[in-house]
């Protein structure tokens, strides 16, 4: 494992600064000082009485405390018995995302206090959406990868993962009592390749940082670097991501910019691929009762399809410009209207021959209604226009949101087109972008139920259905290097989905985490690929011992799609399991400062087959550590 020199500076710094924290307390005191430790709850700059607070401390003489209290009517908390030490202080209220905030507490000479603020935040509707509207279950997820600067999805997640929590303030009160902020935490892993079996090694490095700069600017970067050899030792192949989260303003009207970026060089054939994704993103308030956003994507790929069983269906070289804006503003308490715009141009290299530009604009609006905070309706239209085809689509979104934390909602929309004569089929393309799909859709269909309680607990059900106007390879993982795990859609295919997620407290020691997703597709055409018929499957389990602090998961993928051309059945078949144990190894000097050191174990099993090939075997051992500080 590889740390930069600033991370280890700093880590070094923490642990000596500990170490003359400590010294005094045990050369002239034999009990543990006590002080208040107080704070405020607010939302959007208002206090917030009856707050549920949960203040877990890890003491100076090593004991664990945890204590529940309640915001007065002011929004004001006071602890007035605080032993020094490390505290975590998290408030939950239903309606409101989490927020937590971490201090070294100290007890002060003249008696002053170490004081917390906590902000709510509000989520920003009843459904996920986009630039492009709301999301569907191809593209919601509960955490976006290279998002450095996200939520905090539980109760158990903000207590027990604190310096991997990023722009989450953490807080240390000085021996003057009044309270500054640490400018920066960290999480820095690296695993090593130590053994295959029919298949190359990987070799994987990621570092994590985050922090404050003053009281209204936070601060998120992450990068990552996988590295694939040959049993012999030589490179095959790698892939790299940055971003960069930049979030300013008071909570509840802060602006924030995105910027991510992915590139994978893969070993595919004689002449290799590559893949590459530039992404910036904006969303911030524009006034007090609107919100507006604006994103930018750049997707490119050379080579990457040059193999496979449908091959010659797909691009062999494109290049794609994604744009779009968006602009939501509340005409009064129980009404709100959304426009979105978009526009995409895109160009391929196919068979041989450069196509001309494929240039697609969309443009929508939406209008919706609440009842009694409680019932939201949405309905609205989006038309669009290219080289090829002019659509409209109408939408149609139903909502019943509770106090106590229950959502239940209907989605559905349908496309009427119109082809234009003389035009010709595109090429396949592929990404890991599963709005891609949602833009190749003809018609989408989705209801579920959502649930969250407001110590973090929550599950979520929802099914969908959808019909196929193009051809599209979703690849599963967006860090691919050789196995280009995947779903081949093609036109007039449908698509059926139901997911699952849940997130519980099992024990006074388990915490544990479960998402589940699986499908059917079908369908049949006049063209080189007659009729496909697929069945799949995802599912990850993540479980936390909390006696031995320790992490155990689990990943499951399989795959079963024949494709049928002319009189042959080609296979598009895979099915992997991954097992990942992480084991914190307790050192007291980092338990004090709030950090963490991990060993790290992982595992993979799975075998694969393509087209007319024979089936292939893999597995794949790596080890490391993780430092979070």
């Amino acid at each position: 494992m590889t740390l930069s020199s600033r991370p280890t500076r700093r880590l070094l710094a923490g642990v000596a600064a500990a170490a003359l924290f400590a010294c005094p307390a045990a050369a002239g005191d034999s009990v543990v000082r006590r002080a208040p430790l107080s704070g405020i709850v607010r939302a959007g700059g208002v206090p917030v009485p009856g707050a549920a607070l949960v203040v877990r401390g890890v003491t100076v003489g090593g004991a664990t405390v945890v204590k529940l209290l309640k915001s007065d009517t002011d929004g004001s908390f006071v602890l007035s018995d605080a032993a020094e030490g490390l505290y975590t202080v998290l408030s939950v209220v239903p309606g409101f995302r989490p927020a937590l905030s971490r201090l070294l507490h100290r007890a002060a000479s003249d008696g002053s206090l170490s004081f917390v603020r906590l902000d709510l935040e509000a989520p920003t509707g009843v459904l996920p959406v986009t630039t492009d509207g709301p999301l569907d279950v191809w593209i919601a997820r509960a955490v976006a990868p290279g998002d450095v600067l996200r939520d905090v999805p539980a109760v158990l997640a903000a207590l027990e993962e604190g310096p991997e929590q990023a722009a989450l303030p953490v807080s240390i009160a000085g021996r003057d009592g009044r309270t500054s902020t640490l400018p920066v935490s960290a999480s820095v892993a690296s695993t090593a390749g130590f053994g295959a079996a029919g298949e190359s090694s990987l070799s994987r490095a990621s570092l994590d940082l985050s922090g404050t700069a003053g009281e209204r600017l936070r601060w998120g970067a992450s990068g990552a670097y996988t590295r694939l050899a040959a049993l012999s030792g030589e490179k095959t192949g790698d892939a790299s991501r940055v971003a960069l989260d930049l979030a300013s303003g008071p909570t509840g009207s802060s602006q924030t910019l995105h910027f991510a970026s992915r590139q994978q060089t893969v070993a595919d054939d004689a002449d290799g691929a590559r893949f590459a994704s530039h992404s910036l993103d904006w969303n911030g308030a524009v006034s007090e009762r609107a919100q507006a956003s604006v994103s930018a994507r750049l997707i490119s790929q050379s080579g990457l399809l040059s193999a496979g069983p449908v091959a010659d269906l797909f691009a062999r070289e494109s290049n794609a410009v994604d744009l779009a804006a968006r602009y939501q503003a509340d005409l009064s308490s129980s009404t709100f209207a959304r426009v979105s715009v978009s526009y995409r141009s895109a160009m391929n290299e196919f068979a041989g021959q450069t196509t001309p530009f494929d240039r697609e604009t969309r443009a929508g609006a939406v209008a919706g209604l609440r009842f009694l905070d409680v019932l939201v309706l949405e309905t609205g239209l989006t038309g669009d226009t290219s080289a090829r085809t002019r659509g409209v689509t109408p939408e149609l979104t139903l909502a019943i949101a509770t106090r106590d934390g229950w959502k239940i909602y209907g989605f559905a929309a349908r496309r009427f087109e119109q082809l234009l004569d003389g035009e010709v089929a595109l090429p396949g393309e592929a990404g890991t972008d599963e709005a891609d799909l949602t833009r190749r859709s003809r018609a989408l269909y989705k209801a579920g139920l959502r649930w969250q309680s407001s110590e973090g607990e929550n599950v979520s059900i929802e099914a969908s259905r959808r019909e196929l106007t193009g051809t599209y390879r979703l690849l599963f993982d967006p860090d691919f290097l050789d196995h280009l795990d995947s779903l081949y859609f093609f036109a007039n295919d449908v698509a059926t989905d139901v997911s699952f997620g849940a997130t519980a407290r099992l024990g006074k020691a388990l915490d544990g985490r479960i998402a589940m997703r699986a499908g059917t597709l079908s369908g049949a055409r006049d063209g080189v690929i007659r009729s496909d018929e697929a069945s799949w499957g995802v599912a990850q389990v993540a479980i936390r011992v909390r006696a031995t602090d320790t992490s155990l998961g689990m990943g499951y993928r399989v795959v079963t799609q024949s494709l049928t051309r002319g009189s042959a059945v080609l296979h598009n078949d895979v099915e992997a399991v991954d097992l990942t144990l992480a084991q914190s190894i307790p050192l007291a000097a980092l338990r004090t400062l709030g950090s963490d050191l991990r060993a790290l174990f992982s595992v993979e099993l799975g075998k694969r087959q393509e087209g007319e090939d024979e089936e292939k075997q893999n597995r794949r051992l790596a080890g490391g550590f993780l430092v979070s500080f």
